[in-house]
């Protein structure tokens, strides 16, 4: 919503926009200060992770189903939910993965830019390590993602 906002409406219009969309959303804001800034583009571009603007169209549905496959691990791991309950949430971060992506590459630069608009700060390295391992799966040619089939 965000980005296609930035790209279609005049600025004037966002705020009015952002309100009726996320109330004060303090994330969502974040989100939009860093996609109308460019500082997402500018740090996923000198990575080498993103080429074109345009690869933002492919939005961050492969960072939330990465989230709600981690969340549904946790929550099973802690015996807050059953393992069936688990894989449950887990087929549907995967049918949402494959409704919005063709390949593990497309997928990877949506997780990418959505891991980079969601982590605010840098503290502790925690958003370079997550950098460095992601340029880890990309670029190995052992990694799932370069051997297993989409």
């Amino acid at each position: 919503f965000i980005y296609n906002m930035i790209k279609t409406e005049p600025k004037e219009n966002w705020d009015a926009l952002m309100n009726e969309k996320f109330g004060g959303n303090e994330r969502a804001n974040r989100y939009l200060r860093m996609l109308s800034s460019g500082e997402a583009l500018t740090t996923l571009k000198s990575k080498g992770y993103i080429a074109f603007e345009s690869e933002f169209d492919l939005g961050v549905a492969g960072y939330d189903a990465s989230i709600l496959v981690g969340q549904a691990r946790r929550a099973f791991t802690a015996g807050l939910i059953s393992e069936e309950e688990a894989w449950k949430v887990i087929e549907f971060a995967t049918a949402l993965a494959r409704k919005h992506f063709t390949s593990w590459e497309e997928f990877g630069k949506s997780f990418i830019l959505g891991f980079t608009l969601d982590i605010r700060d840098q503290k502790d390295g925690y958003l370079e390590d997550m950098y460095h391992l992601y340029g880890q799966v990309v670029n190995d040619s052992r990694s799932p993602w370069n051997t297993v089939a989409w």
